[in-house]
């Protein structure tokens, strides 16, 4: 499964995880949720950064809810959004030292921010476990964004 590109910063939305029909899984209507499709194998269309985020909906002993998401942009609306709270949250970028590879890291804080080098002025700043700052199509070392307001922490 040949889908991976290498990343381009875009302004349209971000096209990411592909599948293709031998890989669809078949679920019984009655144990689906409606509407769903369910898959056995997904590829990535781009060298790009990409989350895991776990979400608790309800109470604190509510199944987790796990999703993942192609583009800091994405993560923060649904984190905007979000009636829950945030159990874990990683980020996967493509490794600096190993080409072909990806590096995964545990997020601790989603801070929205200010960066006059993206088109809209609107950055994504990611605090991991380790207290490094992290933004961009690619996940890198953030060096150029302002913090702004705190959109998310993990619990």
């Amino acid at each position: 499964m040949a889908f991976c590109r290498q990343a381009q910063p875009q302004r349209g939305p971000i096209l990411m995880f592909v599948s293709l029909p031998q890989y669809r899984y078949s679920v019984p209507a009655a144990l689906g949720a409606p509407g769903a499709q369910y898959w056995r194998v997904l590829g990535l269309s781009l060298i790009a950064a990409w989350y895991v985020l776990s979400v608790r909906i309800d109470e604190e002993d509510s199944p987790l809810s796990t999703m993942l998401m192609c583009s800091d942009r994405d993560l923060r609306q649904a984190l905007e959004k979000l009636e829950g709270t945030v159990e874990s949250l990683i980020c996967m970028s493509p490794s600096e030292g190993s080409p072909g590879s990806w590096d995964a890291r545990e997020i601790a804080e989603v801070w929205r921010a200010t960066d006059p080098a993206e088109p809209d002025g609107v950055a994504v700043v990611l605090v991991g476990l380790d207290g490094v700052a992290y933004s961009g199509m690619f996940g890198e070392i953030c060096r150029g964004p302002t913090l702004q307001a705190l959109i998310a922490r993990v619990v």
